[in-house]
């Protein structure tokens, strides 16, 4: 443990935007903080720490929850006329439904981590595993806003306050707008930044006052989260999957799936994802707007019958959506 906790000091992981210049301390969500640490030659206001740490300590001590799904001919028993895990599906394009019932039909107990969790109800793939086959869900969010949401709205999952890269860096998030023009100030490009983040391409010092997210491989989260094994990795970053997975070790960690956005915008990125992919033994295929890859090693178990999957219509949520209106 102590170990875990010098390592997070060192590297910043999670930062809180609690402790913002000029403004007064707000008590803490549960969790560690730790004012004053220092990061990048720069005063970090605030660092929080908000694993439950209940999976690392305490009578839990002793719990594997790191262990790869099991199969449970209970489980298929007693839900598979009704088909009641549909009723806990959030993914925006029905991934959860798709892997459950193509690949982990009847597995529960395992793991999934999420990359990009947003507040951890919104179009949430790992939600239904979680709550209707009782996984454990890791989660990685960079925004502010919405890991502050996740932190409340998936209290029993691992919650990391921070951003994928191939290489350890501190980020600046800037929260202006609305949720779609959000992110690193350091990958905007000026015409961008005049656009949708005015107040910080007039006056740019500002970029010393936004939250800092630390940006890391997921060879060293995993690593010090002392986890080796996968069943399920949600990758979705917005663009910045490419650079997550550089920054994997595949020989340490052992992902039976991974799903990941694979739209129109960058036909040449998909090519370089999948190519990373099953150059470390996966097989990829295009379901929707997503890369469904599946490890080689790892035997799917499938539902008899399939669900008909609905098609999401982006432009029309993105029509009427009103982020004022909503928590994400």
């Amino acid at each position: 443990m102590m170990r875990l906790l010098t390592w997070l000091l060192v590297l910043s992981l999670c930062l809180s935007q609690n402790l913002r210049q000029g403004r007064k301390k707000n008590k803490p969500r549960p969790g560690i903080n730790v004012a004053g640490a220092i990061g990048d030659g720069k005063m970090i206001r605030a660092l929080t720490i908000n694993y439950p740490l209940s999976f690392f300590g305490g009578e839990n001590a002793n719990l594997d929850w790191r262990s790869p799904g099991v199969y449970s001919e209970e489980l298929v028993r007693r839900t598979e006329s009704e088909k009641s895990w549909g009723d806990y599906a959030q993914a925006q394009d029905q991934e959860d439904v798709w892997l459950y019932e193509n690949w982990f039909y009847g597995m529960q107990k395992g793991v999934i981590m999420e990359s990009g969790a947003l507040n951890g109800l919104l179009f949430s793939t790992s939600y239904m595993f979680e709550k209707f086959a009782n996984w454990t869900a890791v989660h990685v969010e960079a925004d502010p806003e919405n890991y502050s949401n996740l932190k409340i709205n998936r209290e029993a999952a691992v919650n990391v306050h921070g951003a994928l890269c191939s290489e350890a860096r501190l980020l600046h998030y800037s929260s202006l707008g609305v949720l779609p023009v959000r992110g690193f100030v350091e990958f905007m490009t000026p015409s961008f930044l005049k656009k949708w983040h005015g107040p910080i391409y007039n006056n740019r010092t500002r970029v010393e006052d936004l939250p800092t997210v630390q940006c890391l491989p997921v060879k060293l989260l995993l690593k010090e989260l002392k986890i080796t094994h996968i069943d399920i990795w949600i990758l979705d970053l917005e663009g910045a999957e490419e650079s997550a997975l550089k920054g994997t070790d595949f020989n340490a960690v052992r992902f039976n799936a991974v799903a990941m956005e694979c739209d129109e915008h960058d036909v040449s990125k998909n090519a370089r994802k999948t190519d990373i992919l099953e150059a470390n033994g996966f097989k990829c295929q295009l379901v929707e707007r997503n890369c469904m890859c599946r490890n080689l090693l790892y035997k799917p178990t499938s539902a008899p019958e399939k669900s008909m999957l609905r098609k999401w219509d982006g432009a029309k949520w993105a029509s009427s959506y009103k982020a004022e209106d909503k928590s994400v």
